[in-house]
């Protein structure tokens, strides 16, 4: 309902019809009054800090001379380094790469942050790309000495992943996660984690097409290890735990199975019942193969939020349905 065609105050009236995959239908209707407050401004205004169309950093890097936003601007193929002070943003620093930012965080465990970045572009494949990690050093912020790059990992995030103190850098190469850890002047291999989520029937693309992943201390035994929670391509949520004794070096301990797809889907960590553990929140949409509902099905969302009960248990808090 467009706002300029309700007037505040004046009841309305709604008819929702469902039907479900066998073709009944069901037909319930109610009333809903819209505030006047509800929607004060029409359309979107743009502000003196709107920053320039581009793939933006959702974390925000504090320093004393302000909090930094890093985004590759699409206009000039350019990496930037914006500094907020207070009324509008500002450039503090440029590099001519166009990969997309992913993360903040520190696999050296100096202290000194670190900018995990992603490119999809010259990889052959669908599911691998370039990734690159730049650090902070006496002359830039964060977009200083280039520190890490392979050019087959599809970079996702910095993650605890061992018990030393130290970040690990986490990426995807096709089916399987892998971890990177600084050792020794140098990045090795740490290990691998292997997809074991069943394949659908209507979705048998069992891979990650896009890297999105969490970390959180699921367990909350102290040692501040991490686990790293990802959601592969037929919408199936699968936790990874370090294994030494494993011959990949982590292992699977929860899958979370759906029947669905996860392109465009979020995934996120967060105390959503206040119970001091982290839960586990994520969308994803059915396979365009399945219509039930006699319109796009990919635009029917699920979202589901994972309560932590310890011990690597898990229950549904809330699952629920909206379009886009």
């Amino acid at each position: 309902i467009k706002r300029e065609e309700a007037q505040a105050g004046v009841p309305l009236s709604i008819m929702a019809i469902l039907r479900t995959p066998n073709g009944d239908t069901s037909v319930m209707q109610t009333s809903a009054t819209l505030l006047d407050e509800a929607f004060p401004d029409q359309g979107f205004v743009q502000k003196p800090y709107t920053l320039p169309a581009g793939f933006a950093l959702d974390s925000v890097l504090s320093m004393p001379g302000g909090d930094h936003v890093f985004e590759a601007t699409n206009a000039d193929g350019q990496l930037k380094d914006f500094v907020f002070d207070g009324t509008r943003f500002n450039i503090a620093d440029a590099l001519n790469d166009i990969s997309r930012p992913r993360a903040i965080g520190c696999s050296k465990g100096d202290g000194r942050p670190e900018l995990l970045l992603q490119y999809v572009g010259g990889c052959r494949a669908m599911n691998c790309g370039i990734t690159k990690v730049y650090k902070q050093n006496a002359s830039h912020t964060l977009l200083g000495d280039q520190i890490f790059e392979n050019d087959s990992l599809w970079g996702s995030t910095f993650a605890r992943l061992d018990p030393d103190g130290k970040q690990e850098i986490a990426g995807v190469i096709d089916s399987a996660y892998q971890a990177y850890e600084y050792n020794g002047g140098s990045y090795s291999l740490l290990g691998s984690m292997v997809n074991t989520s069943p394949v659908e029937y209507f979705n048998t693309h069992n891979v990650y097409y896009e890297p999105r992943s969490a970390h959180a201390d699921l367990r909350g035994n102290g040692t501040g290890t991490e686990n790293l929670i990802t959601l592969d391509a037929d919408a199936d949520l699968v936790i990874y735990e370090r294994d030494r004794s494993s011959a990949t070096g982590f292992r699977v301990v929860y899958v979370d199975s759906n029947y669905g797809a996860s392109d465009g889907s979020f995934l996120t960590t967060g105390d959503f019942d206040g119970d001091g553990r982290p839960d586990i929140a994520y969308a994803f949409h059915p396979p365009i193969a399945e219509d039930t509902a006699g319109d796009v099905p990919h635009f029917l969302w699920t979202v589901k939020i994972l309560r932590n009960l310890g011990g690597m248990a898990f229950e549904t808090l809330m699952w629920d349905h909206f379009d886009d």
